[in-house]
């Protein structure tokens, strides 16, 4: 494995999302895998997400701390990068 995984716990901000996106992909040291994990989002940050590329797992969790963990094991990369 290498590369870097950048994870994204989240929840319903939608208008927080989008521009993170757009500047994960635009780092000079690319990130080779963007890693939503979701907490049941209803505001289309599920559908935004896997538009931009992003692969999304489903996690419903009461804080940031579990869903950051959740990434981390779910990471395809050799180095994560919670965001």
């Amino acid at each position: 494995m290498s590369g870097i995984t950048a994870i994204v716990p989240h929840w319903n901000r939608r208008d927080l999302l989008e521009p993170l996106l757009d500047r994960l992909r635009g780092q000079t040291c690319p990130v080779e895998e963007v890693l939503v994990v979701d907490n049941g989002s209803e505001d289309g940050s599920v559908e935004l997400a896997k538009s931009k590329g992003a692969r999304v797992i489903a996690s419903i969790a009461t804080s940031d701390s579990p869903r950051g963990k959740r990434g981390i094991r779910e990471a395809r990369t050799g180095l994560c990068h919670p965001q």
